[in-house]
């Protein structure tokens, strides 16, 4: 953000109060539907989305922090991967996504696809990445250990 573009106390407190709630409405969607939407067994993952579209309307560092809350709830509520990983994974997407959108794209409505297709195969990649590297199982053992 631009010094310029402060927010006051209670601009800042209204848009951190529906990032909350739109947060949590996107973790019940993905609990209660995401989940039974298979196709292949693949399922979507509305809390990376949420990251993707918060990056490319709000910038990098919106993008980044609600990634990370995303991520975060999503590695409480859903995942069996280590914990945090979902959390780095969309907090990259999204301020990727943000980035990109700042320094290289320019509006057009055939962009929003394409980028959200990006994000997410991002975050498949951080995904699988961090798993390669330290399965899920070896993190288990080595805490047990």
């Amino acid at each position: 953000m631009v010094a310029t573009d402060r927010l006051t106390g209670a601009e800042l407190a209204k848009v951190v109060a529906k990032a909350v709630v739109i947060l949590l409405v996107g973790i019940l969607v993905q609990t209660c539907f995401g989940n039974d939407l298979r196709v292949d067994d693949v399922s979507p993952d509305f809390m990376l989305l949420l990251a993707v579209c918060a990056g490319f309307v709000a910038g990098p560092d919106e993008g980044a922090l609600v990634g990370f809350a995303a991520g975060l709830l999503s590695d409480l509520f859903l995942q069996n991967t280590p914990f945090g990983l979902m959390a780095l994974a969309a907090c990259l997407a999204g301020y990727v996504v943000g980035w990109a959108r700042a320094n290289f794209l320019r509006p057009h409505p055939a962009i929003v696809p394409v980028v959200a297709a990006g994000g997410t195969a991002l975050e498949t990649l951080a995904v699988v990445s961090a798993v390669a590297v330290a399965p899920p199982t070896s993190v288990i053992v080595t805490v047990m250990a």
